[in-house]
């Protein structure tokens, strides 16, 4: 499910640059992108989905103009580089964008991301800036106009969890996503059961090897369960990232040892 186009899901800055906070915000945002494509991965396989919403930020301007509006997309997707989505509102100045339209853009260019699990916010680092601005009747009215639980300004949580995992307190990656062990299992019974599949032409629509997807979702366990069953570590994606590559490029370091081994 995604935002209602209604949702106060924007904000505008004449000189986005000049605040220091935000810019802080944007690229612990940046920083902690490969969490949203965890999360987004495994959606994508649930029969029954799970999220509520799901996100991301993006700045925007008219060429010529120094103004920056902030816009969220929504049914985003990502080939391993590059952050594909819907913009999900009517902008207020702007005049090359307008809303419903695809858009993409670098991944190391998102100025935010965000998603909701039973009613409670993950990511949204811009949005907690303005929070922490904000005194208690402002908090109490924008967190009722957005309809999610933010936890308290200052503490940005990053994955669902049982204890305080926050941007502060970084969440080790190597903690893989409960579907992960699941797959794992499934995966290795399978290819175990079955020596005509080739792992290696197992691919999405973007051209990404299920090792790559796999990476890309930070699952240590079904990556563990690939090499074991043959996948190319040096197959390289659209944008020539091996798999040991674009772990890096998501922060998964666990990873990075672990396909380098």
């Amino acid at each position: 499910m995604t935002l209602a186009n209604e949702s106060p899901v924007y904000i505008i800055a004449t000189k986005a640059s000049d605040d220091v906070d935000m810019q802080k915000a944007i690229a612990q945002a940046r920083k902690t992108f490969g969490y949203f494509w965890r999360e987004m991965t495994w959606e994508s396989r649930r029969i029954v989905k799970g999220l509520d919403a799901s996100m991301v930020k993006v700045g925007f301007s008219d060429p010529g103009d120094e103004r920056v509006e902030y816009m969220w997309l929504v049914d985003v997707d990502f080939d391993g580089a590059t952050v594909f989505g819907t913009l999900t509102n009517e902008p207020n100045f702007l005049t090359s964008v307008t809303a419903g339209e695809m858009v993409e853009v670098p991944k190391d260019q998102i100025a935010d991301w965000a998603y909701s699990r039973e009613g409670h916010l993950y990511g949204g680092f811009t949005i907690d800036v303005i929070r922490q601005r904000m005194d208690e009747g402002e908090l109490r009215s924008h967190d009722n106009a957005w309809g999610f639980g933010f936890g308290n300004p200052g503490n940005v949580a990053l994955i669902p969890s049982s204890k305080a995992q926050n941007s502060t307190t970084k969440p080790d990656g190597a903690i893989d996503h409960p579907m992960g062990g699941h797959m794992a299992d499934a995966l290795d019974g399978q290819l175990s059961g079955d020596s005509s599949i080739d792992v290696n032409e197992i691919r999405n629509g973007h051209g990404l090897s299920l090792l790559h997807q796999m990476v890309a979702a930070g699952s240590g366990s079904v990556v563990e369960v690939l090499l074991k069953h043959g996948a190319d570590t040096q197959d390289l994606t659209p944008n020539g990232l091996n798999a040991a590559q674009l772990a890096q490029s998501l922060g998964w370091t666990h990873l990075v040892r672990l396909l380098q081994r």
